[in-house]
């Protein structure tokens, strides 16, 4: 039996896996068909069967970088490396227009430094140079495979992930995705400087769920807002299909969303026109009743924030959509560890979120605000849907706490589903 994931699983088909598990480069199994399975959720009897295979720290939320938008026409915070996004007093309500006096939560976020942040704090917003910098193993030679194209496309159904991208040429690096890869990722930009502010997720031809914190945020109102589909590489100025942007009509903010907690932290963008559906713009689909988390079942994260690399490197953003595989763990144990993290404070887990946590190296950075956690399909092959929005972690460059801490998407289905009903 061949090892994976560096001796923690087995090579195996994926009906041979008691949980769904993801296809990953670094694996290494030896055929598209084969997953890394934990060891302890693949039976001997199931690998009797499968010989045919075998080879020859402190809670801040997510803030973002700053990073340019390209022109392009339109159709209509763990622990920072340097500075806190910009507390604001004011919240951006379900009109997308600016509210004083919002109330605050009694529970704080810190610092990084340790002290404590309060809507009063004097903090900075996050500035960096917008100079486009080289990501690792960048291709500004795509060339679509010969079946892609936007005139012959057919949707079909939400959720569908091309593992292999959509390139003739894959780009093959690890912790970042394919091109056409993650049809439903969403950048999201405040005019008119044309910045980066966070992700989200679209799920319907006129709808990108996002947070709540992700609004704030961008500091815009609703007509300074854009969001684009259909990106990959942030730097880049030309791409095998061109990204479109679209204008935003109405901010749908949860009206018990907590600013201090980040409790409830959740929004839908109402977009200003109906969205084309193509070869890498597509929706991703909504958790149901009956979909049930495993612990430590596995969790992919995508946004273009900042990569975890030593402190003398650490990353300002990553130019490529970036990957990051977390996988989910129990409520109860979850709150225990961030129980005993906030001593002497006795913490509880709201049900507005859950808990996930690294893997590999990578974790969501600075710049994920909003970012989606995907999960396949139960019974699916390489379909997914949204399990959860990054919210707020520990930092990206300690390692005493690996928990995100991720908005709960099936806590807020009703929501979603009367919301959606609002927008024709």
């Amino acid at each position: 039996m061949l090892e994976c994931d560096e001796g923690r699983g087995y090579c195996v088909l994926k009906s041979d896996c008691q949980v769904r598990v993801f296809r990953l480069r670094i694996n290494a199994c030896a055929t598209y068909k084969e997953v890394c399975c934990p060891k302890e959720s693949t039976t001997v009897e199931q690998i009797g069967m499968t010989n045919d295979i075998l080879p020859a720290a402190t809670p801040t939320p997510f803030a973002t970088t700053g990073k340019p938008l390209e022109e392009i026409p339109s159709t209509s915070e763990p622990e920072l490396p340097t500075t806190v996004i910009s507390d604001l007093d004011d919240i951006i309500d379900q009109n997308g227009n600016r509210t004083e006096g919002q109330e605050y939560d009694t529970q704080s976020f810190q610092t990084p430094d340790g002290g404590i942040l309060s809507p009063s704090s004097p903090v900075s917003p996050t500035t960096m140079d917008t100079t486009p910098s080289p990501d690792a193993g960048s291709n500004n030679m795509l060339v679509l495979k010969p079946s892609i194209s936007s005139a012959l496309f057919s949707y079909t159904e939400c959720g569908q992930r091309t593992a292999n991208g959509i390139a003739e040429r894959p780009l093959n690096v690890l912790d970042r995705t394919e091109y056409g890869e993650i049809p439903w990722m969403v950048a999201i930009f405040a005019m008119p400087q044309k910045r980066y502010c966070c992700n989200g997720a679209l799920i319907s031809e006129r709808a990108v769920l996002t947070t709540a914190y992700c609004i704030v945020l961008c500091d815009r109102a609703k007509d300074q807002l854009r969001v684009r589909l259909g990106e990959w590489d942030l730097n880049a100025s030309i791409e095998p299909l061109a990204p479109v942007d679209y204008g935003v009509q109405r901010v749908h903010k949860h009206a018990d969303f907590r600013f201090n907690s980040m409790i409830n932290n959740i929004a839908i963008l109402e977009l200003t026109a109906h969205v084309t559906y193509g070869p890498t713009i597509q929706p991703v689909c909504l958790p149901l009743a009956e979909y049930s988390v495993r612990n430590t079942e596995n969790i992919l994260v995508t946004g273009w924030g900042a990569t975890v690399q030593p402190v003398e490197a650490q990353s300002a953003g990553s130019n490529i959509l970036k990957t990051v595989l977390l996988h989910s763990i129990n409520r109860a144990t979850c709150q225990k560890d961030l129980r005993n993290r906030h001593q002497p404070v006795n913490y509880r887990l709201d049900e507005s979120f859950v808990c996930a946590s690294t893997q590999l190296d990578e974790r969501p950075c600075s710049g994920d605000a909003g970012a989606p956690a995907v999960i396949e399909v139960p019974r699916s092959d390489d379909r997914y849907y949204i399990h959860g929005l990054v919210s707020w972690g520990y930092g990206c460059y300690q390692n005493n706490t690996v928990h995100t801490v991720l908005t709960n998407v099936a806590h807020f289905r009703n929501w979603i589903d009367k919301t959606l009903k609002k927008i024709k």
